[in-house]
Parts: structure tokens; C-alpha cells; sequence
């Protein structure tokens, strides 16, 4: 565990059965930080695993954003802040794809991590859209 990062967003489009990301994601919500993770209900033959952990997530004090009929993100979304002895930064994942280990052994995916600060600003108004609660 980084003890210097402070929030956690992240789109979670198919959740495997045993997802470390999640564990780690309610590792993350357990020890403190705040974590935001939006979950995509509608993702074909992984309904059942996303509500499943969409309760435990829910259940460890993960603040979650429940996908709608008007909008799917069918993407790989992180965005990690940080403070580190008093100055702010912020690392970005953008990608196809979704954060699930068992498709990541049949799929290549192409991905952006960055730091850079315009990206990491557009991720924020992202996931403040998202919270929204109607889109147009």
C-alpha cells in the first residue's frame, strides 16, 4: 500500500470472479483512502460478478457510480492522487479494454499512463460527469 495516495477512481466494465483489482481496490477503501470506482451493471455475461462485487465494494466504504441505460464506458479508467510531503500530483490510465485478469491473458490492449496534469484534470471532470445522475 502507497501510504502517500489519497483517492482512487477507477471504471470497472467486467469484474472477474476473483478480481485482485478489487481486493485491492477495498484494501485501498479499508485502509483510508477515498476510492471511487464507477461499475458498468449491463456488461454482457459479467452481470452476475459485478453486482456480486459491487455489494462487497459498497459493503468496505468504495463510493461507487452505477452505470445507466444512456451511457457505457467499455474502457479502462484509472486516475490515482497523490500527496507527497504536502505537494499534490496525480498519475492517469487510460486504455481499452477493462480491468479484468482473466480476459487480460486473450486480449492486448493499448494504454496511456501518464502524470501529466491536463490529462489527469480531464479524468476528474470525467468522473464528475459520471456522478452525475442524468445524462443527455
Amino acid at each position: 500500500m502507497d501510504v502517500d495516495v489519497t483517492e482512487i477512481y477507477i471504471t470497472l466494465y467486467r469484474v472477474a470472479a476473483e478480481s485482485h483489482i478489487v481486493n485491492a481496490l477495498i484494501s485501498a477503501a479499508k485502509n483510508g483512502k477515498k476510492v471511487t470506482a464507477f461499475i458498468e451493471l449491463k456488461a454482457r455475461f459479467d452481470e452476475a460478478n459485478n453486482i456480486k462485487w459491487s455489494r462487497v465494494m459498497k459493503k468496505a466504504g468504495v463510493k461507487l457510480i452505477y452505470s445507466e441505460p444512456s451511457i457505457k464506458v467499455h474502457s479502462k479508467i484509472a486516475l490515482i492522487k497523490k500527496n507527497i510531503n504536502g505537494v499534490s500530483s496525480c498519475f492517469a490510465v487510460l486504455s481499452t479494454g477493462n480491468f479484468n485478469e482473466v480476459t487480460a491473458t486473450f486480449y492486448t490492449d493499448h494504454v496511456l499512463m501518464t502524470a501529466v496534469p491536463q490529462v489527469c484534470n480531464e479524468l476528474e471532470l470525467l468522473f464528475g460527469f459520471l456522478q452525475k445522475k442524468k445524462h443527455t
